[in-house]
């Protein structure tokens, strides 16, 4: 009975099989159009098919006799008559594209057609590669049929939510890629809702699988690594009574050595040799005996054979999640590129006429559903966070200064995301957003009400959450080289409450009214999170919560370095609540802290004491250098040595005037020579180009309008970039590297410079560089290289003055500006005169 039922089920199957067959070619043979000359080869093929499914029905029941059916002709028949339906889809015939699609999504569907095996055009492929390309090329644009484009959609539908058809990143994308081009382009209404609700089906089963995945993997892998610890184990148990044993033959041998030596018997030839030799052949015997009795268990108990046999599995689970996690990797790089796409029409501001504007909210709704379902392998993976950082962070940027009400709000959505669930990994990123969009756009009076009642919707969500609120002061106010988030938040909403610019906006008396209530609110859910936070403090101290490991105020040097943006992530987590999740809409729990933690609160308090402070130093500073740095020294905030003054000088040059630094730096005091000294020797160019490491050079300060300043830095840059690049021949001495340092400064001003019609021509700058390499010429391509390079990017200084004082806490930020390196006429006619003054030019 067993066997008669296996028998009928295989039948069932070949039968299904060439049901959809034999009824999908035998539909396209009596379409009238496939008489015609273009479409010969496609009747030929299904005629082929055709003939050969009757023979295959004819050999199955011939076969129906046997105990055991065949299984290879099961496993070919999909396969095998591929090429019509492939014919038909090329086509562009609508009803016999429908059709061909229609049969080729019912046997993926039933498991019919798997496309595992090679293909047979190209064997370096799977052939459900090439069915995806077949099924993805049936989308002509807008004018492909509304019924091919769903026959399309479920097609590629059920390849991604296929349990058993494995697809990898090429084929993921192109299935994507062509769902999302007919929601783009569609003319039906209900093809576009059905290829974005496929689309969202798609990144689920996407994202979920690579979740599942990996956490199987990883227990896998823990599950691998405590057997192996157990064969190890027993490998170690086994070698502990080998060594019992050679212990027990060794007390034999001398006891017998003993014995013969105090017996003094006939048998005295027997040499120490001989002895080792007995003694090594029962110890082989005894192992050879263990090693056979092993050879007997080996299917059961072999610990080699156990341990190669988890790791053909374990290798194969590893290839499988490799390929779902290059899938969800791809595929969301992808949609943050596409989120990031140039508008190209930027006059028509309408999403439904304007794909590149639909495309870049569609782009934008999707990435956020993906990190609204999001799991713990997205969230913590550095492939993601890199993506995150590099594509999506920018494109918000971008999206969050938009005019179209619609795509700043899904900026507004994703940024909500990105602050509840990736916090702890980009601190930098959220400081950008907050400070120079969001806030921004509610305190510039030439933002519209929609973008003001959007901005002030996101803070509400935000400002309901005590633990991002004290996340906010702790990472940012309390940070000795951040803005302070918290204090321009609370002085933003009360501007807002306060309605001060609502005549300005245009606005009707309801929307004014709204927006002032909307400020209010967000500031009294503030208030009430600093309510909680100090009950928790001085109500009930003794119960414990969590502190960030990186809270100590100050470094040794007086000045804050663990707060530094060579970390993109949190200082800490801030002041953590045990029951925290650290989402938008936590609940507020009523735990304390320790009294070890109070005293770190307090730490904090005497931290944001001191940048206070530190603001008005920099305030100083940017006024007069001499002013600020003895600000600094006598509140203790720096330590007046040159090493501490140069590496102050790269850590804050974010928010020092860049100016003031070169003059520091090209100052002609004994004192300021040895801060330039260090400030250079604190960069590295070490297998740097040489024009790389100048760009380097001149990007943290700008240079001094006085030759003799910019003749000591330059001076300065060529020994510590031929010390760090020591093996390069290119330059014979550091004066070399002096030298070509100027012509590029001259070079920039030249080819740059409004001031300068004539301008210097390649061969020009090759021949007056002749002769500088201790009377050598450097080589013209080197020379040409470097030539093309400035006259394509210019050198330029990005200048950014950062008021962060009591007194501009909530001034617009950021002032930031590009300026070249060099601007003073006198500096091109003096650096000219100099290198004249080097070398003569025949």
């Amino acid at each position: 009975m067993p066997q008669k039922k296996t028998k009928d089920e295989n039948i069932l199957i070949i039968d299904s099989k060439t049901m959809f067959l034999k009824r999908a070619l035998e539909k396209l043979l009596s379409e009238k159009d496939i008489k015609k000359s273009q479409y010969q080869q496609l009747k030929r093929a299904c005629e082929t098919a055709l003939t050969s499914i009757t023979k295959d029905i004819q050999t199955s029941r011939i076969s129906e006799s046997s105990i055991l059916p065949s299984t290879d002709q099961q496993s070919i028949n999909a396969e095998k008559y591929f090429l019509p339906f492939e014919l038909a889809c090329t086509s562009n015939h609508p009803r016999m594209v429908d059709t061909s699609l229609d049969c080729l999504q019912k046997l993926l569907l039933h498991g019919h057609l798997l496309g595992s095996i090679a293909d047979p055009i190209d064997p370096s492929k799977l052939l459900i590669d090439r069915i995806v390309s077949t099924i993805c090329m049936c989308f002509r644009g807008v004018q492909t049929e509304e019924q091919v484009e769903l026959q399309i959609i479920k097609a590629l539908l059920t390849i991604m939510t296929s349990q058993v058809i494995e697809i990898h990143q090429r084929s993921v994308l192109q299935i994507i890629k062509t769902c999302f081009n007919i929601y783009l382009t569609s003319r039906s209404k209900i093809n576009e809702a059905t290829a974005q609700g496929s689309l969202s089906q798609m990144l689920n089963g996407i994202f979920s699988k690579m979740e599942q995945k990996m956490v199987f993997l990883n227990e896998r892998r823990k599950q691998y690594q405590e057997d192996s610890t157990i064969i190890t184990s027993n490998n170690i148990d086994q070698e502990n009574v080998s060594t019992i044993v050679n212990e027990i033959l060794d007390e034999l041998v001398e006891r017998i050595c003993y014995d013969e030596a105090t017996q003094k018997t006939k048998d005295t030839t027997l040499s120490t040799n001989e002895i080792i030799e007995d003694t090594q052949a029962t110890q082989e015997e005894f192992h050879n005996g263990r090693s056979r009795n092993g050879l007997d268990s080996q299917s059961t108990s072999d610990p080699s054979s156990t341990k190669s046999t988890m790791s053909n599995s374990l290798s194969a689970d590893e290839l499988s999640a490799d390929n779902s996690f290059k899938n969800a990797y791809y595929v969301f790089r992808a949609l943050c590129k596409l989120s990031d796409r140039d508008i190209k029409d930027k006059t028509n501001t309408d999403p439904k006429t304007n794909l590149d504007l639909k495309s870049r909210i569609f782009s934008l709704r999707l990435i956020m559903q993906i990190l609204q379902t999001s799991g713990p392998i997205f969230r913590s993976s550095e492939d993601f966070l890199y993506i995150i950082k590099t594509y999506l962070c920018v494109s918000l940027s971008r999206n969050g200064v938009s005019s179209i009400p619609e795509l700043f709000e899904m900026a507004l959505f994703n940024f909500v995301e990105l602050l509840d669930k990736f916090k702890s990994y980009l601190k930098i990123q959220i400081e950008v957003l907050f400070r120079e969009i969001f806030l921004t756009i509610l305190e510039t009076s030439t933002s519209s009400f929609r973008h003001k009642w959007l901005v002030i919707q996101t803070l509400a969500k935000i400002s309901a959450d005590a633990q991002i609120i004290v996340d906010l002061f702790i990472n940012y106010d309390c940070s000795m080289r951040s803005a302070n988030i918290f204090e321009r938040l609370v002085i933003v909403l009360s501007r807002a409450a306060q309605g001060r610019q609502a005549d300005e906006l245009g606005c009707s008396p309801t929307e004014e009214h709204n927006l002032r209530m909307k400020g209010l609110e967000c500031l009294v859910s503030i208030l009430k999170c600093m309510v909680e936070w100090s009950n928790n403090l001085y109500v009930n101290p003794h119960l414990q919560s969590n502190l960030g490991p990186d809270s100590k105020p100050l470094h040794d040097n007086n000045y804050d370095q663990d707060s530094g943006r060579s970390s993109s992530g949190y200082v800490g987590n801030g002041i953590r609540r045990t029951d925290s999740s650290g989402s938008i809409n936590s609940y507020h729990s009523n735990s304390g802290l320790s009294s070890e933690s109070s005293k770190n609160v307090i730490d904090f308090e005497l931290v944001r004491q001191r940048k206070e402070l530190f603001e008005k130093g920099i305030d100083l500073f940017n006024q007069n250098s001499k002013k600020g740095l003895s600000y600094l020294y006598e509140k203790n905030l720096l330590n007046n040595e040159p090493e501490d003054i140069a590496q102050f000088f790269h850590s804050y040059q974010d928010i020092l005037d860049k100016t003031i630094i070169g003059d520091c730096l090209g100052n002609e005091d004994n004192h300021f020579k040895q801060i330039m000294y260090a400030y250079v020797d604190q960069l590295d160019f070490t297998n740097m180009e040489f024009l790389a490491a100048l760009r380097k050079f001149l990007s943290g300060f700008r240079l001094p309008g006085e030759a003799q300043k910019i003749d000591r830095l330059m001076e300065k840059f060529a020994a510590r970039f031929c010390e760090c690049n020591s093996h390069l021949e290119i330059f014979a001495s550091a004066d070399t590297a002096y030298v070509l340092a100027y012509s590029v400064i001259m070079l920039t001003t030249d080819l740059h410079s409004k001031n300068v019609k004539k301008k210097m021509t390649k061969e020009q700058y090759i021949k007056m560089n002749r002769g500088i390499n201790e009377s050598r010429d450097l080589p013209e391509e080197f020379l040409s290289k470097i030539y093309d390079e400035i006259e394509n990017e210019e050198i330029k200084l990005k200048v950014t003055t950062l008021r962060r004082g009591a007194n501009t806490v909530g001034a617009t930020g950021t002032k930031e500006s590009m300026l070249s390196i060099i601007h003073f006429p006198c500096s091109y006619t003096i650096a000219f005169k100099k290198l004249f003054d080097y070398f003569y030019f025949p």
